[in-house]
């Protein structure tokens, strides 16, 4: 039974080893005084539309993350042209640390990809903007 229960543990802790990695770096900046989230490019060749199938805002608040926002994540998803960004003006911005996960598919529904980037949002005393990567995946 131990030897058992040994060997699911190698394999569990071993993960799992997929021929492509399932997240992403996204890519953030600033435009407009907001935060603004891009696909990077080697996940959209030129001319190909992706679909934004759904964000998660989660903000550092007291040690702990917790989700402030989300999108719908019933159909009908945005499309995001290449080189383009999506922004989300509901949204109530401070400066703080944030983790935002974006969810994206191909045109046709039929290749899935999640983005990922942990970012520090900073205002000046003007008002405006400026953040920093503290946390991105890298291929």
């Amino acid at each position: 039974m131990i030897k058992k229960l040994s060997i699911a543990a190698v394999v569990l802790t071993s993960g799992c080893h997929l021929e492509k990695p399932y997240v992403y770096p996204l890519d953030i900046f600033i435009k407009d005084n907001a935060p603004c989230f891009a696909v990077p490019a080697d996940r959209q060749k030129k001319g190909d539309l992706v679909l934004n199938r759904g964000v998660i805002i989660s903000r550092l608040t007291g040690g702990k993350w917790v989700n402030i926002w989300h999108s719908d994540p019933q159909p009908p998803f945005t499309i995001i042209p290449a080189g383009q960004c999506v922004s989300y003006p509901e949204i109530n911005w401070q400066p703080g640390d944030y983790s935002v996960l974006m969810t994206i598919a191909s045109e046709r529904d039929d290749e899935k990809f999640r983005l990922v980037n942990t970012i520090r949002l900073q205002k000046n005393r003007a008002g405006y903007f400026s953040l920093q990567n503290i946390q991105q995946l890298h291929d």
